[in-house]
């Protein structure tokens, strides 16, 4: 079973983040890291799409030109970030809008044959990464004074974010491109795959809004139908994610 601590406590900081976009390629050459901390960055780095064998990839430029620290941004590297194995804890375990005590969680872990350490290791690292715009501007999560958790409904920059998450969600599935709204909301589905409105915590009657402007204003990516209770989402198999990121 793959591990979820990923990030060892070492959660990303914000000036890391800040750096990062600043520098880019030298900062990952020269950067005032410790030993430990750099391979658990490197790690988000490469798992947000930033990176890869080292080197800044081109997304890390659009997000910089966007604005690194806004939604768009933000939720393009979170709809990458959902396919770490700590994130997608964090998606699939912490339900939206739920207080949770930082035992209620370790506990939940446990009972899933995490240990101990991985278990207060994931938690601390959650808290640090709700501190960074993740949790500050696009709304993720927070931590409270008292220790308790919750994941909450992000804010949705650009209907072109989930049009991307859903294209990272079809490619994961095994190019699984067409669809119902009601497989997107059935989490117990057991898939390679995680859904947008699970990632975002988007509600049904806002998905429907935002795929029926997407198919309006991209219907070379993506056709969306709503009649009698009946529904298909349909994606360009002749498209991928990264072909998204072009339209940002």
């Amino acid at each position: 079973m793959k591990s979820i601590n990923t990030f060892g406590t070492h959660a990303p900081k914000t000036e890391w983040l800040m750096e990062f976009f600043e520098r880019k390629d030298e900062f990952l050459a020269d950067n005032g890291l410790g030993p430990v901390q750099k391979p658990f960055f490197r790690r988000f780095l490469r798992d947000a799409g930033l990176i890869a064998e080292g080197k800044t990839l081109p997304l890390a430029d659009k997000l910089s030109s966007l604005g690194w620290d806004g939604l768009i941004s933000l939720g393009i590297m979170l709809a990458n970030l959902a396919y770490n194995p700590q994130f997608e804890w964090y998606i699939k375990n912490i339900e939206i809008g739920r207080f949770y005590t930082r035992k209620n969680l370790e506990n939940v872990m446990l009972t899933a044959d995490i240990t101990e350490r991985n278990a207060k290791s994931v938690l601390s690292d959650f808290k640090r990464i709700v501190q960074t715009p993740f949790g500050m501007t696009l709304n993720f999560g927070y931590v409270d004074s008292e220790e308790n958790f919750t994941r909450n409904k992000c804010y949705i920059g650009s209907p072109l974010v989930v049009l991307y998450s859903l294209y990272k969600f079809a490619e994961a599935c095994g190019d699984y491109y067409e669809f119902t709204v009601s497989r997107l909301y059935n989490y117990n589905i057991d898939s390679d795959g995680i859904s947008p409105t699970q990632i975002f915590g988007i509600e049904e009657d806002e998905l429907k809004t935002i795929l029926q402007g997407l198919s309006a204003s991209h219907p070379d990516f993506i056709n969306a139908k709503f009649t009698h209770d009946l529904d298909t989402i349909s994606l360009n198999r002749n498209k991928k994610s990264s072909d998204v990121l072009e339209l940002l």
